[in-house]
């Protein structure tokens, strides 16, 4: 009796290539071809090969200015675009104006090329992400903050070094600030680090208080926030006592506690 060897059909191009999408990550992370001094690097190559963002800029061209090779180049544009550093035109990418900014800025005074960077990345999913990890644990080592960033995002094991210079990105810019002798992290407190609420506006007058939160509300994990009161008081309508009672009602039905 001759044995009949059972072999598994071989997979198309077409499903070897959407199985690679289903173990994809749900969003962009950094290359994991370039370490994350080199993709600072390619950002500011990017800015000089625009002629200070007045042009689009080629991945041939960017290759040749930043002296990387074509396919290494390229696998650094998805991250850089979900994170608002450059934009997709025909004819290639034009570095985001803050982008040259921070380009110009860093040679001199890199605190406020940070800041560029920063303000880039508001409304990146990494940045609206981060509150919410750290609001569960306001404080964590990069190991375990890489891990949540992953799970976060259905990324794969072998991404854990494309997640590590995600973690470089965020504490260099400042949403993430780390303890420089016990490696702590913590959500930093940078200006203009996350999207928030802007402050609650008060006012109290003889019909009583009127309160206006502007800005939209969104459905959603909950963060902490600090709130700004700002009041405005008709003295003559009422003792300070009297204020104060219609205050208090007022924070009170927004779910505020005073501390």
């Amino acid at each position: 009796m001759s044995d009949v060897s059972s072999q598994q059909p071989r997979k198309s191009s077409a499903e070897r290539t959407a199985a690679g999408r289903a173990m994809s990550p749900r969003e962009p992370l950094p290359s994991s071809r370039v370490d994350f001094a080199g993709q600072l690097r390619l950002l500011r190559a990017y800015v000089s090969a625009s002629a200070g963002g007045t042009a689009a800029v080629s991945l041939e061209r960017l290759s040749k200015v930043a002296m990387v090779s074509y396919t290494t180049a390229s696998t650094c544009n998805a991250f850089f675009v979900t994170s608002n550093f450059i934009v997709r035109e025909h004819g290639g990418f034009r570095p985001a104006e803050d982008l040259v900014e921070f380009a110009r800025q860093l040679p001199w005074n890199e605190n406020e090329a940070k800041k560029r960077l920063r303000s880039m990345m508001q409304g990146t999913w990494y940045a609206k992400e981060l509150p919410v990890l750290f609001d569960v644990t306001p404080t964590m080592d990069e190991k375990e903050l890489i891990s949540r960033l992953g799970s976060t995002i259905g990324a794969r094991e072998d991404q854990r070094g494309a997640l590590q210079t995600l973690v470089r990105f965020v504490v260099y810019a400042g949403l993430v600030e780390q303890d420089a002798d016990t490696g702590a992290m913590a959500l930093g407190q940078g200006e203009a680090i996350v999207a928030q609420s802007p402050p609650a506006e008060v006012g109290v007058g003889a019909t009583g208080p009127v309160v206006a939160i502007h800005g939209p509300s969104a459905a959603g994990p909950q963060v902490r926030l600090s709130i700004v009161v700002n009041l405005a008081c008709d003295v003559s309508a009422g003792s300070p006592a009297e204020h104060a009672a219609r205050i208090r009602e007022v924070l009170a039905e927004l779910g505020v506690t005073l501390s």
